[in-house]
């Protein structure tokens, strides 16, 4: 597994019976606006900002949101505070 080229990597993910979906382009504006408001909050909060960079997280609950996918995470309270319309099936 030291083979970290991206193709490699799919590849064996793919070979796993995983189905890769890119991420649309229409997700970015959700995530921003999401990654936002948790830099905000962020700050606020604890006096940190955060990375410039949006966490995966945004990525995640911004896709389910484009795609109209019901999300499965253990997290549901976060991914409702940034994506409120998003289903979720959480344990």
């Amino acid at each position: 597994m030291g083979d970290a080229d991206p193709a490699s990597v799919s590849q064996r993910i793919e070979a796993w019976g995983v189905d890769l979906v890119p991420v649309p382009p229409a997700a970015a504006t959700d995530c921003a606006a999401a990654y936002v408001v948790y830099r905000t909050r962020r700050k606020a909060d604890s006096g940190k900002d955060a990375p410039a960079t949006p966490l995966p997280d945004f990525f995640i609950g911004a896709q389910a949101k484009v795609m109209g996918w019901t999300l499965a995470t253990g997290d549901a309270a976060r991914f409702k505070t940034y994506f409120p319309s998003i289903r979720i099936l959480s344990p």
